[in-house]
């Protein structure tokens, strides 16, 4: 079954959740799950591992099914931080005077920030733009109601955390990893961070939702 909605699920990985941002792909590659982009786009999560060559069937599919302006978006969309033209755009498999086209009307569009530095532009994604789209995602998934059992659902998810390792946030178990004795516990305890925080920011965009539901509704529907 596609995962719609990716940014519903996770949004811009800073450095502190790049484990969050692993799992979360290797569990789509694993599965073979197909992320479903805005306006019916695709991507394989394999893609975003770097995990093919440009001879690879999975890039010739890939291709045949999205524009040079999807995989940059796709691409750009889901870096974990800034990255220059080349790197996207070997990732997305255009030429860089290509990639570096689009990313600059991703750029205009709001979606990507860019950064000059002394070694060239580098781009990311607008966490506005994020935000704004995990918000649109679960407004037009959910109703009201189904937003409140939503957030009922993680803050038990979170309190059973809390219990079960008798800690108050995801870092106290970040700490305590570093101190395992065995991979296997450390391995436990990163997971369960990243997961914890990826709780707390879908809670933190549910709270939001529900709090602004009226106002964003109507805004939502008249920007349709």
């Amino acid at each position: 079954m596609p995962l719609t909605g990716l940014s519903s699920v996770i949004s811009k990985p800073t450095d502190a959740d790049l484990d969050t941002y692993d799992f979360f792909i290797q569990f789509l590659v694993e599965n073979m799950v197909p992320i479903i982009l805005p306006e019916d786009r695709f991507i394989m999560p394999y893609l975003l591992q770097g995990a093919m060559t440009d001879e690879s069937p999975g890039v010739e599919a890939w291709k045949e099914h999205t524009t040079a302006f999807d995989r940059v978006q796709s691409v750009a969309s889901t870096v974990s931080k800034p990255r220059p033209v080349s790197c996207i755009a070997e990732e997305a498999h255009v030429a860089e005077n290509t990639a570096r086209d689009h990313l600059e009307r991703l750029v205009a569009l709001n979606v990507l920030l860019k950064i000059e530095r002394d070694d060239g532009a580098f781009y990311s994604p607008d966490p506005l733009h994020t935000r704004l789209q995990t918000l649109r995602d679960l407004l037009e998934e959910h109703d009201r109601e189904g937003l409140i059992q939503l957030k009922i659902e993680l803050q038990s998810k979170i309190e059973d955390w809390e219990t079960d390792y008798n800690a108050d946030s995801p870092d106290e178990l970040r700490t305590r990893a570093a101190e395992t004795e065995t991979a296997s516990q450390t391995r436990n305890l990163k997971k369960t961070a990243s997961d914890w925080e990826l709780a707390l920011y879908r809670l933190s965009a549910l709270e939001d939702a529900i709090e602004n539901y009226a106002t964003y509704t109507t805004d939502f529907r008249t920007s349709a």
